[in-house]
């Protein structure tokens, strides 16, 4: 089913809502299904406040998130960690939002050659685009993946599998492994080797949409402009 945020109640009178932990989630990009959830990860122990404002009006309460007790680890470590956690997370979030770009580009284009197919120029070079778009698309996201028993028979790309290493380095807390450390090295190249193929799918199929769009007196694709 489509992921639907859920937000604090706002109904009159009493209301009450608990906290997971947890820090905000990641983008939501439409029709995609990566089973492993959207949630952020856990929220580092300290000092917060929480605050809630309505009608014009605000009010406060610090409280103190604590460490697992069960859990020891160097403060380096802990550091360590800490970053990590947020390098993971950072990573999946700016693949979540270049694929949603790409997305609104690859809606936009199908637009644009629907609404024009006597252009022969914008076809083909829509129809290339497209191509290359699904391409890149499915090393991101497993489009065969609908249910959980779905990631036993059809690979988990890569969205999926920086969602499972942040989840690893996330729950197993500091210090982090060796083998988490090599495996985040893995993907990062990965992800940098589909951000170059994101750029060329831009400068090589994208802009020249545009130019002949442009030459047209049609509407450009504002996609993809990451």
């Amino acid at each position: 089913s489509p992921y639907k945020p859920k937000y604090p109640p706002a109904a009159k009178g009493l209301n009450h809502w608990n906290w997971n932990g947890r820090r905000d989630s990641f983008p939501c990009v439409h029709d995609t299904t990566l089973c492993a959830g959207l949630h952020g990860p856990g929220a580092l122990p300290g000092r917060y406040t929480a605050r809630i404002t309505a009608n014009g009006r605000s009010a406060e309460k610090s409280f103190t998130l604590r460490a697992d007790p069960r859990r020891a680890a160097s403060q380096a470590d802990i550091e360590t960690w800490s970053a990590r956690v947020d390098e993971t997370a950072g990573l999946l979030e700016s693949i979540l939002e270049h694929l949603g770009s790409l997305r609104q580009a690859e809606a936009q284009i199908r637009e644009l050659i629907k609404h024009h197919p006597d252009e022969a120029g914008l076809l083909t070079a829509g129809q290339a685009a497209l191509k290359a778009i699904e391409a890149w698309d499915q090393a991101v996201i497993q489009p065969l993946h609908e249910t959980l028993e779905d990631e036993d028979a059809w690979e988990t790309m890569l969205a999926g599998q920086v969602r499972y290493l942040l989840d690893v380095i996330d729950e197993t807390g500091a210090p982090v492994t060796a083998g988490a450390l090599d495996r985040l090295q893995d993907l990062q190249a990965t992800w940098d080797g589909l951000k170059s193929d994101y750029q060329r799918i831009q400068q090589d199929h994208i802009a020249p949409i545009n130019d002949r769009a442009s030459g047209l007196g049609l509407e450009y694709v504002s996609g993809a402009d990451r």
